[in-house]
C-alpha cells in the first residue's frame, strides 16, 4: 500500500509541471499557489481536531519548519521556475531528489550513507548543470539556465521537507501533516498574493482555472497526503526514490500536450542526471 500510494503521488505531481504551465496562460503565480493551498486548507477543515489531539510539546517548531520548506519556499522557487524553464526539464531537475536527500537523512535520521552515493550525487547534480547550460530560449521557456536553478533550489527545499515529515511522521498521521502544510501555506501566499502587482485576475478562463483546481484537489491534498503516508511507512531515502518516475511522466505529457521539444544534447544531459540517481540507489540496496 506504501508502495502505491508512492506511485499514485509521483503521477500527480509529474501531471503538476503540466498543470501549472496551463495555468500561466491565466494566471499569475501568486493568485495560483494562493488559490489552491486555499481550496487544500478548506478541504483540510476536519482535520484540524485530530492535529491538536496528537499535538506535543517541542513539535511546534518542526510543524512550521515542514511547512515553511514545502509549500512556502518550494512553491515559491518552483512557480518562478516554470515561467523560465520548460516543464520537461524541471521535471528532470526534480529527479534530484533522491540523490540530495542523502546527507541530511544520514545526519539527521541515521540512514546508511555510500560512496557510492555520493558519486552518484556528483554525477546527478552534474548533469543539471550541463542540462541547463545547453539549452536555449524559447517563447515559453526564455531562460532555461535562470528557471533550472530556481528548481534546483526548490529541490533542496524539498528535502529538507521530506527529512521533516520523516522525523514528524513517527507521531502524527499523513492527513495531519498535510493539513499543516495547507495550514501555512494558504495566509503565506494570501499576504504575498495582496502585495503582488497585477496578481488578481479580471477573468477566469476555462482551461487556466480547471488546471488550478487540479493543482489544489489532487496535487496540494492527495498527492501529498500518499507521498507523507508513503515516508511514514518506508524511509526517506526510500520515498524519494519514487522520484525517479516523475521526470519520465513530465516528459511524456509536456511531449504529448504542451508540443514541447527535446534535443539530443538535452537527452544525453537527462541521462547523466538519471544514471547518477540510478547509482546512488542501486549501490545502496546491493548492500543493504
Amino acid at each position: 500500500m506504501a508502495y502505491g500510494a508512492l506511485i499514485i503521488s509521483m503521477f500527480l505531481w509529474g501531471g503538476s509541471f503540466i498543470a501549472l504551465k496551463i495555468a500561466y496562460l491565466g494566471y499569475h503565480p501568486m493568485f495560483i499557489m494562493a488559490a489552491r493551498l486555499t481550496l487544500a486548507s478548506l478541504f483540510f477543515l476536519p482535520a484540524a481536531r485530530g492535529l491538536g489531539k496528537s499535538y506535543r510539546k517541542g513539535d511546534l517548531k518542526w510543524l512550521v519548519l515542514m511547512a515553511l520548506f514545502e509549500p512556502c519556499f518550494y512553491f515559491s522557487f518552483e512557480a518562478e521556475a516554470l515561467r523560465y524553464t520548460t516543464a520537461s526539464q524541471a521535471g528532470m531537475i526534480c529527479s534530484l531528489l533522491p540523490v540530495l536527500v542523502i546527507i541530511p537523512s544520514a545526519l539527521f535520521l541515521k540512514e546508511r550513507i555510500t560512496p557510492a552515493r555520493i558519486g552518484g550525487f556528483i554525477l546527478a547534480v552534474g548533469g543539471s548543470v550541463w542540462l541547463s547550460l545547453v539549452s536555449e530560449g524559447t517563447e515559453s521557456a526564455p531562460d532555461p539556465l535562470l528557471g533550472n536553478t530556481l528548481e534546483f533550489f526548490a529541490m533542496v527545499f524539498a528535502t529538507c521537507y521530506t527529512v521533516s515529515v520523516r522525523k514528524l511522521s513517527v507521531r502524527y498521521s499523513a492527513t495531519s501533516l498535510t493539513a499543516v502544510q495547507a495550514f501555512v501555506g494558504a495566509p503565506f501566499f494570501l499576504i504575498r498574493l495582496i502585495f503582488s502587482p497585477g496578481a488578481f485576475p479580471r477573468a477566469f478562463p476555462p482551461g487556466p482555472t480547471l488546471a488550478v483546481i487540479f493543482l489544489a484537489l489532487f496535487v496540494s491534498t492527495v498527492a501529498y497526503l500518499f507521498y507523507a503516508y508513503g515516508i511514514q511507512k518506508t524511509t526517506a531515502s526510500t520515498a524519494v526514490l519514487f522520484i525517479n518516475l516523475i521526470p519520465v511522466i513530465t516528459l511524456v505529457a509536456s511531449i504529448m500536450i504542451l508540443k514541447e521539444k527535446i534535443t539530443p544534447v538535452q537527452i544525453a544531459a537527462s541521462a547523466l542526471i538519471l544514471g547518477g540517481v540510478v547509482l546512488g540507489q542501486r549501490i545502496r540496496f546491493s548492500r543493504a
